[in-house]
């Protein structure tokens, strides 16, 4: 029996192209491949500011819906208990930002982000565009002046 592949391959409108078989690949994964462990690569003051961005987004959120509640659920915004959730959702986002990657989970995390930085320099180097197709979900990649 043949195996068939079903994976959906990148649509290239070139007559040649300068991507490698990996980027291909990677970019065949389509556009609702998430990335892992993103933030692994960057430096301690960055992960600070992304946590501290994400800690103050979800509390202004939180204070938001819990003062606009009714009957019982009304809390003040100067209730002690956003300071304390507070804290507990800061210790869980320095555990998750902060704790050391495994070393395999390292190198594909570099892998993954040579591949993208590659990508994007060659699209703006041979002025390329990449775009979502409408139903497929796939990538197509054809020159600027197309479009």
């Amino acid at each position: 029996k043949e195996i068939v592949n079903v994976r959906p391959k990148i649509i290239l409108d070139l007559i040649r192209h300068p991507f490698t078989s990996n980027e291909l690949d990677y970019l065949s994964r389509g556009p609702n491949y998430i990335r892992p462990n993103q933030s692994a690569l960057r430096s301690y003051k960055q992960r600070q500011k992304q946590i501290n961005t994400e800690l103050d987004t979800n509390m202004n959120r939180i204070k938001k819906y819990m003062n606009n509640l009714k009957d019982p659920g009304n809390l003040p915004l100067t209730s002690p208990l956003y300071k304390m959730y507070s804290d507990r959702l800061r210790t869980y986002f320095l555990q998750r930002y902060m704790t050391p990657l495994p070393l395999i989970d390292q190198l594909r995390a570099r892998r993954e982000l040579k591949l993208v930085k590659s990508i994007q320099r060659k699209l703006k180097k041979y002025k390329l565009i990449l775009r979502e197709t409408d139903k497929s979900s796939v990538f197509h990649i054809g020159y600027a002046i197309d479009y």
